[in-house]
């Protein structure tokens, strides 16, 4: 049985009945090769993101606390830029030097940060500045007062959708798909969008980490930021398919590449550069500061042409598309990402035309309230995977959640129910009041909780399938009617007409083809959704077949996936 997954004939799930499969000679599994030094990298990425999170995560907490008036130092230099208008009212302005703070001599940004960072309520941070307007050697030392911070329901949201869901979602899925298929480019290629998506936005905690700690934070997070528009222009250009070689989309997206991605790349090298060296000593960097600032337009032009490319491709190859299956997932794609980027970018683009930063125009809770629908685009990200590899998330949440109850749960409950039948026979060994009967009678329906847990487990499992899960689990029990209804019919027209389109209804497949062995061949019986039968035949001998028998299951293939039994098994030849 041939059961069309993707309508744009990348993947099919192959069924034959278990009356029909020939047996199997002479053939031999070959184990498939492990690629160990991939997932040596996969495991290190990992450990080196999680490590950030574990020591990024409670110094965020620590700093949004509390609340002190912020300004930012152009880089390369000690000059105060975009401050706050709360910071003006202090007295630091644009254009401001700044000397020291807390007495100490500025010397880069890491000085800074470790004020902002290590302050406590109630001491202000104060900060000795040369006025732009002031007279020649003029100082003026400035307290900025350090207050608990003032949630409101915005702020709260922001942090928790910025700072925990998002880093959650983004590395999840770009590591769960890179551990998955970690032979394919383009999983690799999801996993460096998701790891620098979450870095966009600056957060300005880790330069308040200790010396050497703080090169390491800020190398990775300015490295991960400066990449995000060359991954995301690579991804579009890629997912899920590239465009045509030698098409006019295909030439155009190659000299975005070397006209815009390059040279934004060498740009980016510099820019991380810029921000390690300044953290120490900022006059070390002064020179690639002036070089930098040459091409600062120029730079944020190629940033924004990259990843404008990115829906540029998508609408594309949404339009290109002939098929339904991969339209809805492009579609979903691409109004996700419109809908997660479009909030922030729009008020950004306004404040840059204005020569402003957002926090100079708009309020607090307006920029919190932008931030917040970044998390669409990973999770349109998961939902586009999920699907992409036939399993949708419910189907995905349902079973994990059914695996849990029969198995986890289950254990736990048994585990429980033991625990305190050994906790009470303990107990009444010790006490004298109670006789030998009764210490029996008590250790005996401990034993019988513990063995009938299961049975319990199976009708909880069976409650949460009928209460959640609904078509799901009316799907299943049609399906084990329908094994039970086809046992007495004798004639093969009636019994295929009757599983395939019970099949078809029930699991809302539009093609069914069942495949039946004849001449050495198994060969369309009857099919749905085709028109005619498919010229399609599989020789009783041939690989396919053999591992249908082998794993007696459904066998998926997917044409892209290098790491499927299609590509590994050695008895699978080109033709089939």
């Amino acid at each position: 049985m041939l059961e069309r997954l993707d309508h744009n004939d990348t993947a099919y799930k192959i069924i034959l009945p278990a009356s029909e499969w020939p047996s199997r000679r002479n053939s031999q599994h070959v184990p498939i090769k492990r690629p160990i030094f991939l997932y040596s990298v996969l495991a290190i990425l990992f450990a080196i993101a999680l490590l950030y999170q574990v020591r990024y995560l409670p110094d965020f907490v620590r700093r949004e606390a509390r609340d002190i008036p912020f300004f930012f130092i152009e880089p390369g230099t000690n000059r105060v830029t975009n401050a706050t208008p709360e910071t003006a009212g202090f007295g630091i302005h644009n254009g401001d030097q700044v000397l020291a703070v807390n007495g100490a001599s500025y010397t880069g940004t890491g000085l800074l940060g470790h004020a902002f960072l290590e302050a406590r309520v109630g001491v202000p941070v104060v900060v000795t500045t040369a006025p732009k307007n002031g007279p020649a050697g003029s100082q003026r030392s400035i307290s900025l007062p350090v207050t608990a911070a003032r949630f409101n329901s915005w702020d709260i949201a922001s942090d928790l959708s910025i700072e925990f869901l998002l880093p959650a979602l983004s590395l999840l899925l770009g590591f769960w798909v890179a551990f998955r298929r970690p032979r394919d480019p383009l999983a690799w290629l999801l996993l460096a969008l998701m790891l620098s998506f979450p870095h966009i936005l600056e957060s300005y905690v880790v330069q308040g980490w200790p010396p050497g700690w703080r090169e390491a934070g800020v190398l990775y997070e300015s490295t991960l930021s400066a990449a995000f528009p060359i991954v995301i222009f690579l991804f579009g250009r890629f997912f899920p398919e590239p465009f045509p070689p030698g098409s006019r989309y295909d030439i155009s997206w190659k000299a975005i590449q070397w006209l815009c991605a390059l040279p934004f790349a060498i740009l980016a090298l510099v820019g991380v550069a810029l921000q390690v060296g300044e953290l120490s000593n900022y006059r070390t960097v002064a020179g690639l500061n002036s070089f930098l600032k040459h091409f600062n337009v120029i730079g944020q032009a190629f940033a924004y042409i990259l990843v404008g490319s990115f829906f540029s491709a998508m609408g594309i190859k949404l339009g290109l598309s002939t098929s339904p299956d991969a339209k809805r997932r492009l579609r979903f794609l691409y109004w996700g990402a419109i809908a997660s980027f479009t909030p922030a970018l729009v008020p950004t683009l306004y404040a840059r035309i204005q020569g402003k930063s957002p926090s100079e125009i708009f309020p607090a809770w307006f920029l919190a309230l932008i931030l917040i629908p970044l998390v669409l685009f990973p999770l349109s990200l998961t939902y586009v995977i999920v699907v992409q590899k036939a399993m949708g998330v419910g189907v995905a949440f349902r079973q994990g959640l059914q695996y849990t109850l029969a198995r986890g749960g289950i254990r736990v409950l048994q585990g429980s129910a033991i625990g305190a039948v050994i906790v009470a026979a303990t107990t009444m060994a010790g006490n004298a009041s109670h006789d030998r009967p009764q210490k029996i009678i008590v250790i005996l329906v401990g034993a019988t909780a513990a063995f009938t847990i299961r049975r319990l487990g199976d009708g909880l499992r069976t409650w949460v399938d009928r209460r959640f899960f609904r078509e799901s689990y009316n799907a299943e029990q049609v399906l084990s009617e329908l094994s039970e209804q086809v046992r007495s019919m004798v004639e093969s027209k009636s019994l295929l007409e009757t599983v395939a389109a019970r099949i078809s209804e029930t699991l809302h497949v539009p093609q069914v083809a069942v495949l039946l062995s004849g001449g050495g061949f198994f060969r369309p019986a009857f099919a749905m959704g085709y028109g005619n039968l498919p010229g399609v035949a599989f020789p009783s001998k041939t690989g396919t077949a053999m591992v249908l028998e082998r794993q007696r299951e459904p066998a998926r293939v997917f044409l892209n996936d290098r790491d499927s039994w299609l590509y590994s098994d050695e008895g699978i030849s080109d033709d089939e």
